[in-house]
């Protein structure tokens, strides 16, 4: 699990508890403005005061997820405004208005999953925002607003893999909080602001590869908060932030391969997590910042074989903060979700180390807690953690030489993987998994010696989109295997038997084709591998053999 997703969803939660409590203000606030609106009073000043009321309502009603009472009070609000536009359209109290109702819509259509419905929203907005600004370059408020629209764009162009437009939004963010009359080059809020663009800058160019320019923005962001800390010592949420803004640049130093600097800013940020556990140690989050930084530890120098026994150590010390934190909470998603990941973690650990007994034990703990968490909170990434899991055990179990065991559950995890790449194929993660998940089918059917189900499992393994060559280099793998099964197969009539294994064969033949043009250049594997066995003799296979020989001689 992202160190920057976990440190992310302890704040998410916070917010839904503190929006919990303004529920009942909401309803009341949503009856009294009704009523007014319906009244059809049309004067300047009452349409004025409608959109407000509504506006205002649809902002409490967002704060406690009510997502569908918020939209009807932003259209109730615009409703106001569309009459309003007829009488002074460029008034600048109706423009941030509007504004700021077309804020408040778009994240509504964020919490109904309807982002797309959510860009132009925010674009309007931006671009209200930004001339009310340009008319008073004092009306901080306005500012404020702009930047808050600015991150919510750049976050809806990055999960629709629209990268590009998401650096520009973010980097237009950081100039808007970089470029600031002198008076607020101090101002904390605007401090803060530079800072959220520049993790968020600091995240996009992890994803995108870009190494260098988010070790850059993740180190910019991590000395700007330990500025923050140091002006407020005593400011709890600033000395949380800089924990999880290590982790962040942390998560990018792994991600380089620099070990050591990731160690160390880790080892920092436990120190400072665990200062304010003492502190404060009925606060159950900094326990969570603690467990979550251990987890980042472990992911650090988990690599180095000589410190398995140490990050196992440091993973279950997790597992006993996250175990606790799911025992005073046993209904919130966010600490199971995080526990999971732990024993996912501890079970990676003990695989690697041939406690196979242990393993198994960690990956059955976390199916049952995905499991449950994917029939409660029916999200994506919930889907993709119970798929995951699934494909883990079965994985082992097929090791563990369990494949009668091992094969309902890849079959599961085929189905569901399946689902979302299919809904979202350029989602790598989803991708990846979904492709283990079919080799493991394929692997598990194929021991079964049974062809007519591993058929159809190697042709949905082939549709993968390539991302190298690997689908398609073990899928001519398994199709070797199928011609080679075919003619040992004395269920199968006799006078079939060639046809059919000569129709595998051809199979394989276009599957390893299409591995060499993916990138595949092993000439000594097809030599002397016997997997190839059944296209030893083949014209098309030698002349593929002496290609490629010919074209490594040349290089």
């Amino acid at each position: 699990m992202a160190l920057y997703e976990l440190t992310r969803s302890v704040r998410a939660l916070i917010f839904r508890l503190a929006g919990a409590a303004v529920a009942i203000v909401a309803a009341l606030a949503a009856v009294l403005v009704v009523p007014s609106f319906r009244q059809g009073r049309d004067d300047p000043e009452a349409l004025k005061s409608v959109a407000r009321e509504a506006r205002q309502t649809a902002e409490i009603q967002l704060q406690s997820n009510q997502f569908t009472q918020a939209e009807q009070s932003c259209r109730q609000a615009l409703a106001a405004l569309d009459k309003l536009a007829a009488r002074s359209p460029v008034e600048r109290e109706y423009r941030r208005e509007r504004a700021a109702v077309l804020d408040a819509l778009g994240l509504v259509q964020v919490g109904l999953d309807q982002r797309d419905e959510a860009v132009p929203l925010y674009k309007e907005a931006i671009d209200l925002w930004s001339k009310l600004l340009a008319e008073d370059p004092a009306a901080d408020q306005d500012r404020g607003r702009l930047a808050g629209c600015l991150q919510q764009l750049g976050l809806l162009f990055r999960a629709a893999g629209r990268w590009d437009e998401a650096e520009s939004t973010f980097f237009r963010g950081r100039l808007l909080c970089e470029n600031v009359p002198d008076r607020l080059r101090n101002d904390q809020p605007v401090i803060r602001e530079r800072i959220d663009f520049l993790e968020q800058q600091g995240s996009l160019f992890l994803e995108m590869g870009r190494l260098a320019e988010a070790v850059e923005c993740d180190r910019a962001a991590v000395m700007a908060q330990q500025a923050l800390v140091d002006a407020s010592p005593d400011n709890r949420a600033a000395r949380e932030r800089h924990v999880a803004l290590l982790c962040n640049l942390a998560t990018v130093f792994t991600a380089g391969r620099q070990p050591a600097d990731a160690e160390r800013d880790l080892a920092l940020a436990r120190d400072r997590a665990e200062q304010l556990v003492s502190e404060f140690p009925i606060t159950a989050r900094y326990h969570d910042l603690v467990a979550t930084v251990l987890f980042g530890l472990t992911d650090t120098i988990k690599a180095n074989p000589g410190r398995r026994t140490e990050a196992r150590n440091l993973l279950e010390r997790a597992l006993a903060i996250a175990e606790k934190l799911v025992a005073r909470s046993a209904t919130s998603p966010g600490d199971r979700a995080k526990l999971a990941a732990t024993c996912r973690g501890l079970a990676g650990l003990c695989r690697d180390q041939g406690s196979y007994d242990q393993a198994e034990k960690y990956y059955r703990q976390e199916l049952a807690i995905q499991s449950r968490l994917a029939i409660e909170h029916p999200l994506e990434h919930f889907f993709f953690a119970h798929g995951r899991v699934l494909h883990n055990l079965a994985d082992l179990l097929r090791q563990r030489g369990r494949s009668n065991e091992a094969l309902p559950l890849e079959q599961a995890a085929v189905e569901r993987l399946g689902g979302l790449y299919r809904k979202n194929m350029i989602n790598p993660d989803y991708r990846r998994a979904f492709s283990y998940a079919s080799w493991g089918l394929c692997a598990l059917l194929l021991a079964r010696n049974d062809v007519r189900a591993t058929g159809p499992a190697v042709a949905e393994y082939l549709k993968i989109e390539p991302s190298g060559y690997d689908e398609a280099l073990e899928s001519a793998r398994f199709l070797c295997r199928f011609a080679e099964l075919c003619r040992e197969d004395q269920s199968i009539p006799a006078t079939n038997r060639d046809s059919l294994a000569r129709n595998y064969a051809d199979r394989s033949m276009n599957a390893l084709s299409s591995a060499v043009q993916n990138g595949f250049r092993d000439v000594n594997d097809l030599k002397t591998s016997r997997l190839y066995e059944p296209l030893r003799g083949r014209d098309d296979f030698q002349r593929l053999v002496q290609e490629i020989d010919a074209e490594l001689r040349a290089e």
